[in-house]
């Protein structure tokens, strides 16, 4: 069947010379900077080389002759040109139907292979350079015959693409979801039966590659949204036609203006308070629509009610940190306010609100009183379990406060008398925070100017060998448009390197500036700390303890006192002479054994130690 197609194609020429890889389209000399990589639908292409895109076959073999023209080609005893690499010509087609839909794009890549034929060193009578080119022709055709013969194997699961750059690149063309086509070039000449049954049998194994391609089919987003487009139109115009024979008049698909959500709103409102009996539900539009208006009324009416809560109570906010409550304690009204599961407190409780003693409950005098008889029948009773503990004085001196743990305390003091301090350190922080963004942002401006100087001065380096090459008896050597620009390119971002150190050198001493003042602040704000706690809590309580055992300084042989190992290990030795008092040598020795291997690890032990004995 015949259709007709509308494309675009991209070329791409590429030689293998010497295990070495040449853009023959842009040909500026050795190319390093060529790379083969797998690309993210797993074929295979060849990375910096040129992308040429073309419209029409002329535009195609100009660009094919004119990389045909750069090849290398030698001359010896049995051809006068003979081409000394393998050359590559890579086309990408994109076809798309006049007829079918115009979303559908096939995608194809067209490899044109010329292999440089294997030589016979002794009929060609090469030497020198061309040997040397003979030699990688003739090993990188092996290396793709044994391509060709793994994938014939179907027990084989690993196939050695990778062995030379030639196979590497054409992986994706030698079966599987390809049509590989080989030409086989014979001499029918009996000096050369030889080489000609080589070249039949090696075409035979190609003959034996199974192939299984199909079409790569891609879908073009921007195709596909204008269909999208014209599909939700036609089924609008279709829901509208249908709602018309069924006598379902003004019914809207369409967004919501303004003015018919708030319609919509007040209708809600007058359901909800019971002023509109039923809201008639025609589409799903208008269904989300609804849900979201519901939304937005009890949004508004919480928001409402906690406003007026607030106007008549003293209300705080649902989780205000241990910092409120912490000052709630410190100030001594821990009754004052108390949070509840939503979020508010009840406020503070009237003075007349107390209530009287019940003649069946015991007052508070009757409590303390019974506490007072329980605590001095304790104290006789527990004096016994009390020996061997640690013993704590922690009495609390008039005149300060209840004492809080020292990180509530910490809180309570940011947030009343050291507060300007934090502000200080909390705008100290975010200054230091815009200067270290202000840094990174510099040091990327210097590599990026860093980066292109780098890639010209390359440049440049390519031009002036090519022409010192191609002129070497000249004195003068004249730039041209290209060495201008790149030149050019480089004093401007030398000038803009400059300007971007000294800003990022400035950058960085104003961060070491605020991070030595948010470490002095610090430090000033708990040195003040310190001081209004114990203004306002009194000293730390005093603790003692007893003594533990075996705490006692150890007295050496010579008299000294032992330091904490040396008296760890005279503890040690006391302990196995009382034990196993035969065992005492066997014990020390390996300790020390175990000692002097510990001390080696991390040096040169055995072979290698007494190489480098020998060597010094």
């Amino acid at each position: 069947m015949l259709r007709s197609l509308v494309g675009s194609e991209m070329c791409i020429r590429d030689r293998i010379y010497n295990e070495q890889m040449f853009d023959l389209i842009d040909n500026i000399g050795k190319s390093d900077h060529l790379q083969i990589v797998d690309d993210h639908k797993g074929g295979v292409h060849v990375k910096g080389l040129t992308h040429v895109e073309v419209s029409n076959e002329e535009e195609v073999l100009n660009h094919f002759f004119r990389g045909e023209m750069n090849r290398s080609v030698a001359k010896h005893s049995l051809n006068e040109e003979s081409s000394r690499s393998h050359a590559i010509f890579t086309l990408h087609i994109e076809a798309q139907s006049r007829i079918e839909s115009s979303e559908k794009v096939i995608l194809s890549k067209l490899n044109l292979v010329d292999l440089a034929g294997s030589e016979r060193v002794k009929k060609t009578d090469t030497e020198g350079a061309g040997l040397e080119e003979a030699k990688f022709i003739n090993r990188s055709l092996t290396y793709l015959e044994q391509c060709v013969v793994a994938a014939t194997d179907r027990g084989r699961e690993h196939i050695p693409f990778r062995q030379t750059k030639l196979t590497n690149i054409l992986r994706d063309s030698i079966g599987g979801n390809s049509a590989t086509l080989l030409v086989a070039n014979i001499w029918a000449e009996r000096e050369h039966l030889e080489e000609t049954l080589s070249t039949c049998r090696f075409a035979a194994r190609m003959m034996r590659v199974v192939n299984t391609p199909s079409q790569n089919v891609h879908q073009d987003p921007g195709q596909l949204l204008v269909k999208y487009e014209r599909d939700i139109r036609q089924l609008k115009q279709e829901l509208v036609m249908h709602d018309t024979l069924s006598g379902r008049s003004r019914i809207n698909y369409d967004e919501y203006t303004d003015s018919e959500k708030a319609a919509l709103r007040d209708e809600v409102e007058g359901y909800l308070t019971g002023t509109v009996e039923n809201i008639e539900l025609v589409n799903l539009r208008q269904m989300r629509e609804i849900l979201s208006c519901t939304r937005k009324i009890f949004g508004d009416m919480k928001g409402k009610v906690e406003q007026e809560l607030r106007d008549q109570y003293t209300l705080s906010e649902k989780g205000a940190g241990k910092g409120g409550e912490a000052r709630e304690r410190a100030d001594g009204n821990m009754g004052d306010a108390m949070q509840s599961d939503q979020g508010f407190s009840v406020g503070q409780a009237p003075d007349n609100a107390k209530p009287k003693d019940s003649p069946g409950l015991p007052s508070a005098a009757a409590k303390g009183q019974s506490r007072q008889d329980d605590r001095e029948e304790g104290q006789t009773e527990g004096v016994a379990e009390a020996e061997g503990l640690d013993k704590t004085v922690a009495l609390e001196p008039a005149g300060f406060r209840k004492r809080i743990p020292r990180s509530e305390a910490y809180e309570v003091f940011k947030a009343q008398s050291g507060s300007l301090m934090q502000s200080e350190v909390n705008a100290m922080q975010r200054q230091l925070i815009q200067a270290k963004r202000e840094v990174k942002e510099r040091g990327d401006g210097c590599n990026a100017n860093k980066a292109k100087i780098d890639t010209m001065n390359r440049l440049l380096d390519t031009k002036r060998l090519e022409e010192h090459s191609k002129d070497r008896d000249q004195d003068t050597y004249v730039i041209d448009e290209e060495e201008y620009d790149a030149m050019r390119t480089i004093k401007e971002c030398k000038a803009d390197y400059r300007i971007q150190f000294d800003k990022l050198r400035s950058g960085k001493a104003t961060v070491e500036a605020l991070t030595a003042s948010i470490r002095n602040s610090k430090e000033e704000l708990l040195s003040s700390f310190d001081e209004w706690f114990l203004t306002q809590y009194g000293p730390e309580p005093v603790v003692t303890r007893e003594k533990e055992p075996n705490s006692a300084p150890v007295i050496g042989a010579g008299g000294d006192v032992l330091d904490p190992d040396e008296a760890f290990e005279h503890l040690e030795q006391q302990r196995i002479m009382d034990k196993d008092p035969d065992s005492f040598a066997f014990t020390m020795a390996t300790k020390k054994v175990k000692g002097e291997m510990n001390s080696m690890s991390g040096r040169p032990r055995g072979a290698a130690m007494r190489a480098r004995n020998r060597k010094a």
